[in-house]
């Protein structure tokens, strides 16, 4: 049949399959693949069919923590600009805090080049302090420059900023930002409870419902399992330690 039947909505063009969510019949030109199952365009544009298409537009366009940091310190950064301008000994440091200022502006608006703009008044303060105090300021401007290159590059950042971006790196986005939070939140708890003990029982509630979260076939898909069982394992582990401390102080 899909060898002479017509597409409905393609009469020329033969039918070439089904959708796999609502059965109707199409054609080459209005299928789609995602997620290695073919769907006909209708479905396909569906957030819980392509629930990654549906992250992603969740945070197209929209400001993230960073840009509302941009946006807020271009102010203060203005006035510390203009209090270095007054003294002689600070007035060359005053147009990279105001360049700084500027980029940052020009992030709260969206304006691509900030993206790299920021950068500048980074390396340019560095490089200065490096030749006019001592070469050692250049290595102190590292950490800075590596965390700006890191909010730069980031796919959030690119989303942002309405840069097109592939759906592996969406698919590694939601997994940070939405894939079984509970399970994520039981091996931090975990981790801090070794230290401070109140968060091991919470590590292991969280481990727990974490685990039973766990579902591969859902759409989209709940996954994060080793982190569930690892914030089990941590908070019974926590517990164990705290238990012995108190055993040990009441001897």
């Amino acid at each position: 049949m899909a060898d002479t039947a017509a597409c409905p909505t393609h009469p020329n063009e033969p039918v070439t399959g089904t959708c796999a969510r609502c059965g109707a019949f199409f054609c080459a030109l209005d299928s789609r693949i995602v997620d290695g199952k073919v769907y006909c365009h209708g479905c396909a544009a569906r957030p819980d069919v392509d629930w990654l298409e549906g992250f992603k537009q969740k945070y197209w366009g929209r400001r993230d923590g960073w840009a509302w940091l941009f946006g807020i310190s271009v102010p203060f950064q203005v006035l510390a600009a203009i209090g270095l301008a007054l003294e002689a000994e600070s007035r060359p440091l005053a147009p990279f805090t105001l360049l700084s200022a500027i980029a940052g502006a020009l992030w709260w608006l969206k304006v691509r080049a900030a993206r790299w703009l920021v950068l500048l008044p980074l390396l340019g303060s560095g490089a200065y302090l490096s030749i006019t105090v001592h070469p050692a300021m250049i290595a102190a401007m590292f950490l800075p420059v590596l965390i700006t290159l890191v909010v730069v590059t980031a796919t959030r950042t690119k989303l942002f900023f309405e840069i097109e971006v592939g759906r592996e790196e969406v698919r590694k986005l939601w997994d940070l930002y939405a894939n079984n939070q509970v399970a994520r939140h039981a091996l931090a708890m975990g981790i801090a409870g070794l230290l401070i003990w109140p968060f091991a029982p919470l590590a292991l509630l969280c481990g727990v419902v974490g685990f039973l979260r766990v579902d591969p076939e859902a759409r989209p898909p709940i996954g994060r399992k080793g982190s569930a069982i690892a914030g089990v394992v941590l908070g019974c582990a926590g517990m164990i330690i705290a238990t012995v401390a108190i055993m040990n102080g009441f001897r």
